[in-house]
């Protein structure tokens, strides 16, 4: 099966928006092993920029706690950009990272010289991300004012799926009134629905029955 290139500034956008929100403790081995090849291609070299990324320790076999601890940290990260974008945050947090870098050869015959970063994993990695999140396929980087959702946006979109729009449809129109009508109308069904199954089809809802041994 081909996989899907992911070296480019908008594949690695899109598998940056699936890791972070990856449930990794319910991955099959099978999803575990795809999952380390999309890592691994996600910091392959960009054909078509300056930089070129290279790990000192192979992703394949990576331990579960280092990936958990990739994975908090490009959340955070992602977080915070798009936290400082909407204006709920003002100063972003510092990350370390150790990179070891070199200029090398150019990759194509006349092209330019490149850059070689090398280190662990968890450096070049955020190296990367940090590389994605200044380019202009960031900007479609966004989160659904519904649910919560990171997603890529497409043209004018809000909310990450269909589900979500009609939600937020639901909720104006209730705030109308005649949403405010409808909803009391239907819950007014509901409790006639619910009283008629409990004491039968001919109970008169809203009559309350007097206790036994009270005053009428």
């Amino acid at each position: 099966m081909t996989r899907k290139n992911t070296t480019d500034k908008s594949s690695r956008l899109a598998f940056v928006v699936h890791f972070v929100q990856l449930d990794l403790d319910r991955l099959r081995p099978g999803d575990r092993l795809n999952l380390e090849d999309d890592l691994a291609r996600f910091l392959e070299p960009d054909a078509q920029g300056p930089g070129l990324y290279a790990v000192a320790v192979g992703v394949p076999g990576i331990a579960t706690g280092e990936l958990s601890a990739l994975q908090a940290t490009m959340r955070a990260i992602v977080t915070s950009y798009l936290e400082l974008r909407e204006g709920r945050r003002r100063a972003a947090d510092l990350y370390e990272i150790h990179l070891r870098k070199m200029i090398t050869p150019q990759g194509t015959p006349g092209g330019p010289p490149r850059v070689v970063a090398t280190g662990e994993v968890r450096d070049v990695a955020l190296e990367v991300l940090f590389s994605v999140l200044a380019s202009v396929e960031a900007d479609r980087l966004r989160r659904c004012p519904e649910c919560g959702t990171i997603f890529l946006r497409m043209r004018k979109q809000l909310y990450c799926t269909r589900k979500c729009v009609n939600k937020a449809n639901k909720r104006a129109w209730l705030a109308t009134p005649k949403g405010r009508r409808a909803s009391r109308s239907h819950r007014r069904r509901a409790y006639e629905r619910q009283q008629h199954k409990k004491y039968g089809p001919k109970v008169k809802v809203g009559e309350h029955k007097t206790r036994k041994g009270s005053r009428p």
